[in-house]
């Protein structure tokens, strides 16, 4: 795993964020093979909702990269501070995610770790309100098409919760549909709170996400329609043929049906109600 740290960069009138792996970690991994690997990746990518490459520096003992500061806070703890987010807030949130992703997927990348601590929110202010834009991180497992496979991409590399059946069956063969199945969990996650199939190791989890064992959304909240549930059940159906093929399908089919839902007063985790505090502009 890698370290990142704020630093200031020679080249650079501003802090930068550092990314390098860690001594304890160097002897027996191609980490630094996958960290520079991680560097070419996000030198393909051009897109304000990804985290930008300033600099690869490649030169031994320690290689590292040089990524753009970010400020504002991962989703992971947005979400965790609201409990079962707001349906029209989780709809532009979806849809900001779902455009990196679909950029990410246009550059012959695929990201393998989409989750709500990979996904970056930085706060605008838009006259009275504080809106909200997206950026991907942490290209750490992403493949790219034009990348020779590493040693250790024989193994299934994620977190459990968001990998697909296919990609702990086929690590040597990414797909898009990796990330619109992470996507969909990302989504369920958001609005119920839970995750659709956490059983706290890899291997129960594919289980679970191999015979579609996950509760209805509405189970959860009573607030979400049949529509939604829909939605959910073919994102999460064992064959990839019959999910949705891209992820723009999946944010178009989920944005449409959480249309048709209405937003309840939502109880965050500390008990206190919530009302829309922010305003995404994703």
């Amino acid at each position: 795993m890698a370290s990142v740290w704020r630093a200031r960069h020679r080249d650079f009138p501003t802090p930068v964020a550092v990314k390098f792996i860690p001594s304890d970690l160097e002897k027996g991994e191609d980490g630094h093979e996958r960290l520079l690997r991680e560097g070419r990746i996000l030198a393909r990518i051009d897109s304000p909702r990804v985290v930008r490459l300033l600099a690869i520096h490649d030169e031994a003992p320690r290689p590292f990269l040089v990524l753009e500061e970010l400020r504002g806070e991962v989703l992971a703890t947005f979400a965790k501070t609201r409990g079962q987010v707001p349906v029209r807030v989780t709809s532009r949130l979806i849809r900001g995610v779902g455009a990196a992703v679909e950029e990410v997927h246009a550059a012959g990348v695929v990201h393998g770790d989409l989750k709500p601590t990979n996904v970056f929110l930085t706060r605008v202010l838009q006259g009275a309100q504080h809106g909200l834009t997206v950026k991907l991180l942490d290209f750490g497992v992403s493949r790219s098409v034009e990348e020779r496979p590493l040693e250790s991409d024989r193994y299934p590399a994620g977190t459990p919760d968001y990998m697909s059946p296919e990609q702990v069956l086929s690590p040597l063969d990414p797909r898009t549909s990796w990330d619109i199945w992470a996507l969909a969990v990302l989504a369920y996650h958001l609005l119920t709170g839970a995750a659709p199939f956490d059983a706290h190791s890899l291997v129960s989890t594919f289980l679970r996400a191999s015979s579609a064992a996950c509760l209805p959304p509405s189970c959860l909240r009573p607030d979400l329609s049949p529509r939604v549930d829909a939605v959910f059940a073919r994102a999460f159906r064992r064959d990839p043929e019959r999910r949705f093929r891209t992820v723009l399908d999946l944010v178009r089919a989920l944005v449409d049906a959480l249309g048709h839902c209405h937003d309840a007063p939502v109880v965050a985790s500390s008990g206190v109600r919530l009302r829309n505090a922010f305003t995404p502009t994703l």
